[in-house]
């Protein structure tokens, strides 16, 4: 599902300025931008709950701060495409965009194979036996919780 949303993403930025293949009207432009929006905004929670899946509980405070400077990534990427802009044009902005965007799906690809299919039966979730020390659900990991 985050690599349809990230594709997403990257075929309706070809909307909003049309890529060099149309000229899309203001409306279709701002379908495409709010769809973008929300594609990318839906795949963002997914990246991280995966991440934190997939690393060991010690490490997930590091990891958690690390995903954080993706707010500092996106300050240099707004540097950068305001100098594209300025220098290139807006289409050139959106042009490496877009090719980033698309760049970036080959990290997705090795989480196909890597990530599970499932997550156990309600059978396994139901039948482990509690911690007395741990209150609640806190003693399941999110994805015996039923999680993802």
């Amino acid at each position: 599902l985050c690599l349809i949303f990230h594709l997403g993403s990257a075929l309706f930025l070809v909307g909003v300025y049309g890529g060099g293949f149309f000229t899309p009207s203001v409306w279709v432009s701002c379908i495409c931008y709010m769809m973008r929006f929300a594609f990318l905004h839906a795949r963002d929670p997914m990246l991280y709950s995966m991440t934190m899946d997939c690393v060991p509980e010690s490490q997930r405070s590091r990891w958690a701060a690390l995903n954080s400077l993706r707010t500092l990534s996106f300050s240099g990427s707004a540097l950068i495409g305001g100098f594209l802009a300025d220098k290139y044009g807006y289409d050139m902005s959106f042009h490496v965009t877009v090719i980033s965007l698309l760049a970036c799906t080959v990290f997705f690809v090795p989480c196909l194979v890597w990530f599970p299919r499932s997550e156990g039966s309600s059978a396994e979730i139901r039948d482990k036996p509690a911690d007395p020390n741990t209150p609640g659900l806190a003693r399941f990991s999110p994805t015996e919780r039923g999680q993802q």
